[in-house]
């Protein structure tokens, strides 16, 4: 837990992110350096530090518990309702915790932590740990009986040909499921390589969003 926290807090995107402008536009989309992936590493970051103190042993400050809680409850009404004069107190509070808690969590050992298991009625596919299976050889069975990858090719962000050749590359490599969306806007162009691929249209599982 304190090695995540302190890699998480410590990202060069995070830090591009210390106030919106160039370097973090205020994007409403997913990926990359901008205000909503930022809050989200802060909140993972700070999510890491509270476990990490749990699981240490150490008597903790009261004033560290209230400043995480708090600066974690502004993340949250962040992201319900983005106001971006928000964002900059959120992110400096939160700088401000780690300023004071990075030299701890760097001297922190891995935690053993007991996890009980899954009762069975959450039990997903089982992911083969044996360093042999193929990624298109992970699967779970849809309630129609069809086997369905669980893997698949994301291709948020990928545009003309290079959405095409990755698409085809992935086709090759054995993936079978591939995710794209309405606005990711090249769903004509993972048609084309799906096409193109000579791959039976059976064996292909094709994921989209309609917005």
């Amino acid at each position: 837990f304190a090695a995540a926290a302190a890699w998480a807090a410590t990202l060069p995107d995070l830090a591009k992110c210390q106030q919106i402008g160039e370097a973090c536009p205020p994007d409403t989309q997913h990926g990359g350096p901008n205000p909503l992936s930022a809050l989200n590493t802060w909140n993972y970051a700070l999510n890491n530090l509270r476990a990490a103190v749990l699981h240490s042993g150490v008597d903790v400050d009261p004033q560290l518990v209230l400043a995480v809680a708090q600066v974690q409850s502004a993340i949250q009404s962040f992201l319900a309702y983005p106001a971006l004069e928000h964002f900059g107190p959120i992110v400096e509070a939160a700088s401000r915790i780690f300023e004071a808690m990075l030299p701890w969590l760097v001297q922190q050992p891995p935690a053993k932590v007991r996890i009980a298991p899954a009762p069975r009625w959450l039990e997903g596919p089982r992911i083969p740990s044996d360093g042999q299976t193929g990624l298109s050889g992970v699967s779970f069975d849809l309630a129609n009986g069809v086997r369905m990858p669980a893997i698949g090719f994301g291709t948020w962000k990928l545009e003309g040909t290079a959405c095409y050749n990755a698409v085809r590359w992935a086709l090759e490599l054995g993936l079978r499921h591939i995710d794209t969306a309405e606005a990711y806007g090249n769903e004509a162009e993972v048609g084309r390589a799906l096409r193109d691929s000579g791959v039976p249209r059976e064996e292909l599982f094709l994921a989209t969003k309609a917005t």
